[in-house]
């Protein structure tokens, strides 16, 4: 009996496993794609680990390949310092040396950094857009001179920090489609740069294209501007990605509804939503451990939020709330326990702010962990924290895990977003915006007289098997097919 071809997808993504840290959401999403998909042979075009920026651990075990799939690692180059190379090089070949009064910009060092591994420079960013230059002001044609390069430092970084990945990204993929006969590309992003590759093969090499979309590019309330010309060139970039590709994947309703607006002239069907989703598979291993509860406690209410705070994804309404139950003698300090699990870099320092709280152990920040272990860690908490102030369509992925660990989920986002609409919707558990720190307040004094009463705290989502990523997987099998019919 003849075996039926399957159809043959590469997908691109910056992100795959190992990556783990601020890499994990786009890591996780592929690979669970890569698990369930099962009407298409996979090839995989990412990064090579040795290229990994900072902000990249190397945390996310995932036994290689996932299924079967051919994993193609390719290598990431720094423009910026390439374009020094070049300057000095020419310098050099003409016997002159560098004017110390004119100094190229330097970039934040709590930004961006650049490692240099066998001749190949990546760059590390800690956030998306870090465009930020520390430069020395300048008066007249200095001031334009030192502007000038500026622009070409951001431009060296556009659309993102990936954008060295971009060219030995397209090399590599051309030659993939080649050989590997591929149908479809499958690009999803943050980072952009991923989605640029897929548009270029489409135009180098002709093969139909998807992108998805994880995070808005246009409109992203996290962005920090790079100046008018090149935000409107990343405009345009996405108007041409966009129109050229043959389905557009988001994973939130709101987000889908932003490009229906801003793409009138597009079929609605181009544009589909394939939500985030949990893996039973992550979860089948998990033991319980008493080690936690042990140290703190059998009565106390543990409050624990995984992930990175940064910018407008700030605790404080959570510890604001906590800082007044105790202040006004409605609780004790040794009544709660907040447990940050991952990195913090918020617009003020989080560790002086609320130096009293983590004195009295209220507070414990425990920085980072892989994906396993802070599995683990949520399990032993109470109250599972998501925290996602004035954003519309984004959702965050640690949501879908949390539906797995069976633990109250209070929420911090405007009730109108995406989130919101989500955890209302589906009875996901309590929902505040982040002025109403009395309601938060409330709110943990009613579940620590339930922890009190009833010991661990649990939660029955019935409606989470929809989220079920062997499902959403499923409707991406097919809508690939369509695609590739185009």
């Amino acid at each position: 009996m003849t075996e039926i071809r399957k159809n043959r997808l590469l997908m691109v993504s910056f992100y795959y496993p190992p990556a783990g840290g601020l890499a994990l959401p786009g890591s996780q999403r592929v690979a669970k794609f890569v698990r369930y998909l099962e009407q298409h042979s996979v090839s995989v075009l990412t990064l090579d680990p040795e290229c990994y920026p900072g902000f990249i651990s190397s945390d996310f075990h995932k036994e290689l390949p996932i299924k079967g799939e051919k994993i193609f690692l390719t290598r990431s180059y720094d423009p910026f310092q390439l374009l020094l190379a070049l300057r000095n090089g020419i310098r050099g070949a003409l016997g002159k040396r560098k004017n110390p009064e004119l100094p190229l910009p330097v970039a934040d060092a709590g930004s961006v950094q650049t490692v240099t591994k066998e001749g190949a420079s990546v760059q590390t960013v800690t956030k998306e857009s870090p465009s930020s230059v520390q430069t020395v002001p300048k008066e007249g044609a200095r001031a334009l001179l030192q502007d000038f390069k500026d622009w070409i430092y951001d431009l060296c970084y556009f659309p993102d920090g990936a954008s060295g990945w971009i060219i030995p990204a397209l090399l590599a993929g051309r030659n993939i489609v080649r050989r590997e006969g591929i149908d479809v590309v499958f690009a999803t992003g943050m980072p952009w740069s991923s989605l640029v590759v897929a548009w270029l093969l489409h135009r180098v090499t002709g093969v139909s294209f998807v992108v998805d979309f994880r995070d808005p590019w246009i409109g992203n309330p996290f962005h920090q501007s790079k100046g008018v010309l090149l935000d409107r060139l990343g405009r345009c970039l996405e108007r041409s990605i966009v129109r050229r590709a043959a389905l557009i994947t988001v994973n939130t309703e709101p987000l889908r509804d932003e490009f229906l607006a801003r793409y009138p002239d597009q079929q609605g069907s181009k544009f589909v939503v394939l939500t985030n989703g949990f893996d039973p598979e992550d979860f089948s291993v998990l033991a319980a451990q008493s080690e936690l509860a042990a140290d703190v406690g059998p009565t106390r209410l543990i409050l624990a939020h995984a992930g990175f705070l940064y910018g407008k994804r700030d605790p404080a309404p959570v510890l604001e709330a906590l800082d007044y139950l105790v202040k006004s003698g409605r609780c004790q300090a040794q009544d709660f326990l907040f447990l940050q699990l991952g990195q913090v870099q918020l617009d003020y320092d989080f560790h002086l702010r609320y130096r009293e709280l983590l004195e009295l152990d209220l507070v414990r920040d425990l920085g980072q962990f892989p994906y396993g272990d802070c599995l683990t860690r949520l399990q032993q908490a109470d109250v599972l924290l998501l925290i996602q102030p004035n954003t519309k369509t984004q959702v965050p992925s640690k949501l879908y895990d949390y539906l797995c660990i069976n633990r109250p989920i209070l929420t911090i986002t405007p009730p109108d977003g995406a989130l919101g609409q989500m955890i209302t919707g589906h009875q996901f558990g309590d929902l505040f915006d982040q002025s109403d720190i009395p309601g938060i307040a409330q709110r943990l004094e009613e579940l620590l007289e339930q922890k009190k009463s009833r010991g661990t705290l649990y939660a029955n989502y019935t409606q989470r098997d929809s989220f079920n990523v062997q499902r959403i997987a499923a409707a991406l099998d097919d809508h690939l097919l369509r695609a590739t019919r185009r």
